[in-house]
Parts: structure tokens; C-alpha cells; sequence
């Protein structure tokens, strides 16, 4: 298999390091080392204080989904992470609604302590045996794939297809680096969603790996997804179209070509490129209801009509795939 990796140059652990380094590379290529967290070992911390003995998080009868965790990085090892309670909102008159204090934790000793008025003597705490596995598991998993990416540099590249849509089966996780130990268990796509990928590849591949990636975007989350489970959307689009000729040539073979007159039913009715719920026109281009719609085939290809809409004032024609359930024929 060719070796692929893209990047977005949005990418937050990937910006910094390309501001600091663009200038001063002669060959053009940029450090891919990480500038913040790559996985959110919050959560998991979150889940292991909530799960503690902490006075007030038990009197308060406080769970994880309503802890709010402010971390402080002290050094290396200690984090510094203020608590609150979400339920109740500081206010003019009651500024310490919610505060549930301080604690600290130990990235290397895996210690949870809590601190109060005498921070010379901080109470240790009592937490999940299984819970700390689980958030030393992650911050040792981060640790190695910072190492990772500081082994990486990135090259511009101008990438084959701007948008590539997952396939397989189940979900599709992303990863903080192009190697499958750098997995983010708690970000993922699934099967139809349909990613944005530019900017950056990777100029070698992490040793080791044989595989190839892909470092796109999808909302608000990022990183690396391994090429099966991706495909180019302008190939997929482009493949169904051309079945989609093919089905209409055949229809032509006993019948001469025809033009029918459609009605839109719903509010609005979006063209796609392709009869494809993926395949969306790059503009937002739509119909909207009771505008007629001139249609070619007589039976719908995969849920959809090919249609043509002359616009009545100033004669713009727009063609393309729409649904065929926002439709009916007059």
C-alpha cells in the first residue's frame, strides 16, 4: 500500500510548531512536536476525583458529568486542579457558589491529595485502583506520542481530494500521531461522515508502520485516521455517477428521452453533484417549495432524481441530484 500522510494546518498541536520553525527550515519542512495536550486525560481525571473521598464532592453528592476540573501544570509531575461544581453558579452575592477547592495530582506517583488552608499538610485521598491505571495509562500514552511526533517533519502538500468520507464498518477513531499506539479513545467518526484534509504530509513514516494516514478534521475534533477506513469523496461521487449513466442509458434503450415536470414538497430541496447523500454541492445551492423542477429519467437512481430548475425572473439554470421523497410529479 502507498504510504499517505496529510495534516490540517489548523491542527493545535501542529500551528505552533509550524510558527516557529517555517522561517528558519531551509528545506520548507516543519517540526511536527506537540504544543499542548494530545488526548483528553482530563476526562479521565475527572472520572478518578469524582470516584475519590473528597469531603465536599461526597457531601455535595457531586458526579463526574458535573465536575468541572481547572488544571495548573506546577512542574513535570504535579498538576495543581482547582474543582466546581457546574450545578451552581458564582454570583455577585455568592462569588464561592460551587468551589469545591483544590487537589493536586501526581503524574508519577499516581497520588491525589487535597488542599486546604494549611497547604503544608495536604490530606491524601483515596481513589479507584482501576480509575488511576486508566489516566496513568493515558498521560504515559501522551508522553510516548510527543515523542513520536518530535521524530516527524511536515512538508506542504496539496492533497489528492480535499474531502474524504469514512467506510468499514463500526467506529473510526482518531489518533494523536500516525501509528495505532497513539489511539484518542474517546474521539471518533463513523461510517458516512465526511472528513476535510489539507495542508501538511508527513515527509517519512513512524517506524514501523507500514500503513498509510490521514490527518484531517471533523468538527471540532483532529488527527490521524488510517487510510481503510478512508475513501476519496470525489471518487465516490464520481463512481455512483457514472452507475447512475449507466442505469439512465439503458432506461433509453426503449424509450426516447423525455423531460417531466416535478414539484418541490418541502421548504427547501438541496442539489446534490451525485445521487449520493454524501455527495452535497459545494455551493448551497436549493429549491424551495412549489418551484418546478424538469426532470429526465423516469425512475429515481438510489433515492434520487436528476432535475433541472430554470429560475423564472432571470432565466439561471441549476442542475443537479435531488432527493426524489421532496418531489412529486404534476
Amino acid at each position: 500500500m502507498l504510504w499517505l500522510n496529510l495534516c490540517l494546518a489548523a491542527l493545535p498541536f501542529a500551528a505552533t510548531a509550524a510558527q516557529e520553525n517555517a522561517e528558519g527550515e531551509e528545506d520548507g519542512t516543519v517540526s511536527a512536536a506537540s504544543a499542548g495536550p494530545l488526548f483528553d486525560c482530563g476526562y479521565e481525571l475527572t472520572k478518578l476525583i469524582a470516584g475519590s473521598n473528597h469531603d465536599l464532592i461526597r457531601a455535595e453528592k457531586v458526579t463526574s458529568d458535573k465536575l468541572r476540573i481547572d488544571i495548573e501544570k506546577r512542574d513535570n509531575n504535579e498538576l495543581a486542579i482547582q474543582l466546581s461544581d457546574t450545578r451552581q453558579t458564582p454570583s455577585a452575592d455568592t462569588p464561592g457558589a460551587g468551589k469545591l477547592g483544590w487537589v493536586t495530582y501526581n503524574i508519577k506517583e499516581n497520588t491525589l491529595q487535597a488542599t486546604g488552608p494549611d497547604e503544608d499538610h495536604p490530606v491524601s485521598l483515596t481513589f479507584s485502583a482501576v480509575q488511576g491505571q486508566r489516566v496513568q495509562s493515558c498521560f504515559k500514552k501522551e508522553q510516548a506520542c510527543q515523542e513520536i511526533l518530535g521524530t516527524l517533519r511536515l512538508e506542504a502538500f496539496i492533497a489528492q481530494s480535499p474531502k474524504w468520507r469514512v467506510t468499514g464498518t463500526g467506529r473510526a477513531y482518531f489518533h494523536a500521531a500516525p501509528t495505532s499506539q497513539c489511539r484518542d479513545d474517546n474521539a471518533f467518526v463513523v461510517p458516512g461522515d465526511v472528513l476535510q484534509v489539507n495542508g501538511f504530509r508527513a515527509t517519512t513514516p513512524v517506524k514501523g508502520e507500514k500503513e498509510g494516514w490521514l490527518l484531517v478534521g471533523y468538527g471540532n475534533a483532529q488527527g490521524w485516521i488510517n487510510v481503510n477506513r478512508l475513501e476519496a469523496q470525489d471518487e465516490i461521487c464520481d463512481a455512483v455517477t457514472e452507475k447512475a449513466e449507466k442505469a439512465y442509458e439503458k432506461e433509453l434503450r426503449n424509450s426516447e428521452p423525455a423531460s417531466h415536470k416535478y414539484i418541490v414538497t418541502q421548504k427547501q430541496l438541496r442539489f446534490y453533484d451525485a445521487p449520493d447523500k454524501g455527495c452535497k454541492a459545494e455551493t448551497q445551492t436549493f429549491v424551495v417549495k412549489d418551484d418546478a423542477v424538469w426532470v429526465d429519467r423516469k425512475q429515481p437512481y438510489q433515492g434520487f432524481l436528476h432535475g433541472r430548475y430554470i429560475h423564472p425572473a432571470n432565466g439561471k439554470i441549476t442542475e443537479g441530484w435531488l432527493k426524489a421523497d421532496g418531489l412529486t410529479k404534476k
